[in-house]
């Protein structure tokens, strides 16, 4: 999964976690046994990977990709996505008011979220 994140951006995985200094913020896993998930040829590896991981370790699962989260719901495993997130740590008080509106507003305008879903999470931030 790491491989996926690093792609197209880093020489290696391990690049990409020293540029942004999380080595003491990743624990790396590997799914020790292989399943057969519904859709699995529309998944890529790193989904598969994550799903099962998530699946293994009776984990909650933090994943974009539409059929991702098909598959994941449909196997019962909890999900949310990167705009969840940024509620909860506003939620949390890791985020103020204010920076969760801005990073919310990012993934507007990246196109990772659309703006029903921009809307809907404004008004959870009083």
């Amino acid at each position: 999964m790491l491989d996926e994140v690093a792609e197209g951006q880093f020489a290696t995985p391990h690049a990409y976690v020293q540029h942004y200094d999380i080595v003491d913020l990743i624990e790396i896993q590997t799914v020790s046994r292989s399943e057969q998930l519904p859709e699995a040829t529309r998944l890529h590896l790193g989904e598969a990977q994550a799903i099962q991981l998530a699946r293994e370790l009776a984990l909650p699962l933090l994943i974009e990709e539409t059929v991702g989260r098909r598959v994941a719901r449909g196997l019962g495993t909890p999900i949310s996505g990167i705009a969840g997130q940024i509620l909860k740590a506003f939620r949390q008080g890791s985020l103020t008011a204010q920076e969760a509106r801005n990073k919310l507003l990012e993934l507007l305008q990246a196109g990772r979220i659309n703006r029903k879903i921009y809307e809907a999470l404004l008004a959870a931030i009083p």
